[in-house]
């Protein structure tokens, strides 16, 4: 039973011109027992193969192929009817039924041998995929004379609208389900090929160099059916085909024994249509002819052990930034014209303090800028905050071996705020979450382990939307795992 969360208040509901989620019990479900359902299946299998053509000189190759299927109605808590202001929630449908199948193959070439002084490790490799996704939706229609703009008697009667403080899940709802005459067949190919190379020089100096290029070809085709109507008016065929190549170097100082310097720097790249029909940026008529998004990281750190490697210390500055986003210009048509950008530094800590005991933390500060936005009726987006960034966050975890058989552990999770939206009038709040562990083994061939997360089953946002709602994380969530060796 998919359930998408909490309805986000109108403009002007919170006093300080944020938009949050609607003060209720966050347990608050507003979905339709007689409706909604979520059924998903996932089947794959992979195999590989190694040979040693020498001691300097392995060939692998790996094949994995996938077969998915996702089949779903569920209720979005609309909030754009103006309903929630008025103390209602008008239940409106997401809905989709796709399959998707897809192979991917990998040959890789590994190789260690010195030129003069220098050591190398080298890989290269080819890599060939191909995934297909069938996506068609659902023609949901509201029971007769339901309203959205406001509910209406008949809305609350056919169970498309309810209250905002008393959803009642069991409603019986009156609309239709119909398979919709829209649909899309997505293909994707690629044929990338890469190169990467680790010179050492003597034991303080080494450089790491690569490069990586891809051909990607995405092609969609379906009906076109107007928003709200069934009825097809037009067919689209769409097709995006690019190359680009990425790189990455880095170079590492061991100024001792225990500890190292490294400067890193990379690229990559998303192209349009990246998703293959099976996520939020699809192949659409606006961005086929769009060139890829570029992004590129620089990072500076440094690592270190100590006590004979029981305590570990990690440390980084870095830089991303994204360049030729892709966003909407002054005439509301997508262009590579946006950049995004994201400075911090990481700090962590990990060690053995007793022979049973164990421990890591970490903490990371993320200052994001929406450098250049949608140049539309909001320019002053620009230097606002990267949606879905928390600028702190922190995690703690440990672990004791009470048995040689026995391993207890606990930890903490915090995220700071977060915008859901360029213009930061969306916002969910920070959380802390508390989870627990215990390990078993019985015998060299056979452990049980015991997860508990969100130990004090807190209700706390994990995702907000530009629009309609924020998504309460799982509650207490216990899970059971073994593993047998044979």
């Amino acid at each position: 039973m998919p359930d998408y969360g909490i309805p986000l208040m109108t403009a002007g509901m919170a006093g300080d011109g944020k938009r949050k989620p609607v003060s209720v019990d966050r347990d608050s479900f507003y979905g339709l027992q007689s409706r909604d359902y979520r059924k998903s299946t996932t089947d794959s299998g992979t195999f590989a193969f190694e040979h040693d053509l020498n001691e300097s000189l392995t060939l692998s190759n790996t094949t994995r192929v996938t077969r998915t299927t996702l089949d779903y109605i569920a209720t979005n808590p609309d909030d754009s009817a103006g309903n929630v202001a008025n103390g209602n929630v008008f239940r409106s449908s997401k809905s989709r039924n796709s399959t998707s199948e897809g192979w991917v193959n990998q040959t890789n070439l590994q190789a260690n041998f010195t030129t003069g002084s220098i050591e190398h490790s080298l890989i290269t490799g080819v890599e060939i995929s191909r995934l297909g996704v069938h996506n068609r939706s659902y023609y949901i229609t509201s029971g007769p004379g339901a309203a959205t703009r406001p509910c209406n008697a008949a809305a609350f009667a056919s169970g498309d609208c309810t209250s905002l403080r008393n959803p009642t899940y069991k409603d019986r709802w009156q609309g239709s389900v119909v398979d919709s005459n829209a649909f899309t067949d997505t293909d994707t190919d690629t044929l990338s090929g890469f190169v990467f190379d680790t010179l050492k020089f003597n034991d303080q100096w080494s450089l790491n160099l690569g490069v990586r290029y891809d051909d990607y070809e995405t092609t969609s085709q379906g009906p076109t059916v107007p928003r709200g109507s069934n009825e097809v008016t037009g067919y689209n065929d769409l097709e995006s085909k690019t190359h680009f190549w990425n790189y990455q170097a880095g170079l590492v100082y061991n100024p001792l024994p225990n500890g190292s310097v490294y400067l890193a720097w990379s690229t990559s790249s998303n192209p349009s249509g990246e998703t293959g029909g099976d996520g939020g940026d699809n192949l659409s008529a606006t961005n086929a002819i769009l060139d890829p998004e570029r992004n590129r990281n620089v990072e500076l750190g440094t690592k270190w052990d100590f006590f004979d490697e029981r305590l570990g210390l990690q440390a980084a500055l870095f830089k991303t930034t994204k360049k030729n986003a892709r966003v909407n210009d002054i005439n509301g048509i997508p262009e590579n014209i946006g950049e995004t950008e994201i400075k911090g530094f990481e700090i962590g800590v990990n060690g053995q303090l007793t022979a049973n005991w164990n421990m890591f933390a970490s903490y990371t500060y993320l200052d994001s800028e929406l450098v250049k936005g949608a140049q539309d009726a909001n320019p002053s987006n620009d230097g606002n905050r990267v949606q879905s960034t928390p600028e702190n966050s922190f995690s703690f975890w440990t672990t004791y071996n009470l048995t040689d058989a026995l391993t207890v552990g606990a930890g903490a999770n915090y995220v700071d705020s977060r915008f859901g939206d360029a213009a930061n009038t969306i916002e969910v709040p920070s959380y802390w979450r508390y989870d627990a562990m215990a390990k078993y083994v019985v015998n060299k061939n056979l452990d049980f382990q015991l997860n508990v997360q969100n130990l004090t089953d807190k209700r706390y946002f994990d995702q907000v939307y530009s629009a309609h709602m924020a998504h309460v994380a799982p509650g207490r969530t216990a899970l059971l795992s073994t593993n047998f060796h044979f």
